[in-house]
């Protein structure tokens, strides 16, 4: 089966996705929903046009293994909700001719999109931390004196002198000295780069609170899911300004993902 024109199709949706995903730190629902029934339209269509149930059948396969995948990764906090939602859209894309085909194209895209955040991630913050050099640098010091990095990375060097002793030794000792210096690293960020203040008039459904606002009616916490209508309906009546996190856009991910998923999908499916 040709997919062509759903990698295309799929394509201009997360270019839009991406705009949106840098722009306002959201992706739109409307989106999605254009996205996931137009690629299910099309493998309708092309089912009814061949006399053929396969295809059908394999799109249901791929939208129940999207759906819980879309759910573990929303739950367990590795997606925010728009990066779960484009992922579930982009379901009829996976097709194949059989259930493990199907299955083999959603392990493909998977390893590609891991792949391609981690990469944009570190990259992502490396960018902020260049770009507000002095003022992370500031806050870094105190602590990482706090958490006693010396000593730590003084153990970290010894175990990778005592590699004789054990092959282990030298993995765990780059891992006791990277971890905690990624950690507080990007703790840093998230705590003086990554929030700012919003304006009332700025407040949307879905923002993630840096810390809690009293009300004279509730008092809002923070949550994964974000600020819900009413919440931004009570901060607006009250004028209230907040301050709010901002993760760092990931559907550029899925638009690198996408493109190494075209191009390079039959040199990982010759692995399994």
């Amino acid at each position: 089966m040709n997919l062509d024109f759903l990698f295309w199709f799929f394509l201009a949706g997360i270019i839009i996705a991406t705009v949106q995903d840098l722009k306002r730190r959201e992706i739109d629902f409307w989106l999605c929903g254009i996205m996931l029934f137009g690629g299910i339209s099309f493998i309708i269509f092309y089912s009814i046009i061949n006399q053929t149930l396969s295809p059908a059948i394999q799109l249901a396969i791929s939208l129940i293994i999207l759906f819980g995948l879309m759910e573990l990764f929303y739950h367990s906090r590795v997606f925010a909700g728009g990066d779960a939602h484009l992922l579930f859209a982009l379901s009829a894309l996976f097709i194949g001719a059989t259930w493990i085909a199907t299955i083999k194209n959603i392990s493909t895209y998977i390893i590609f999109l891991l792949f391609a955040g981690a990469v944009y991630g570190l990259f992502s913050l490396l960018y902020l931390y260049a770009k507000n050099f002095r003022q992370t640098n500031k806050q870094l010091r105190p602590k990482l004196k706090k958490i006693r990095y010396p000593l730590i990375l003084s153990v970290g060097i010894l175990m990778i002198l005592f590699s004789g002793l054990s092959p282990f030794l030298p993995m765990a000792g780059i891992l006791l000295i990277i971890y905690p210096l990624l950690f507080v690293f990007s703790k840093t960020l998230e705590e003086k780069i990554m929030t700012r203040i919003k304006k009332p008039s700025e407040i949307q459904e879905g923002d993630w609170l840096a810390k809690n606002v009293k009300l004279k009616t509730k008092t809002l916490k923070y949550s994964w899911d974000g600020l819900t209508k009413e919440d931004v309906k009570l901060l607006r009546k009250e004028k209230k300004s907040i301050k709010v996190k901002e993760g760092i856009p990931f559907a550029p991910a899925f638009l690198i993902a996408h493109i190494l998923y075209w191009l390079f999908r039959d040199n990982i499916l010759n692995i399994f």
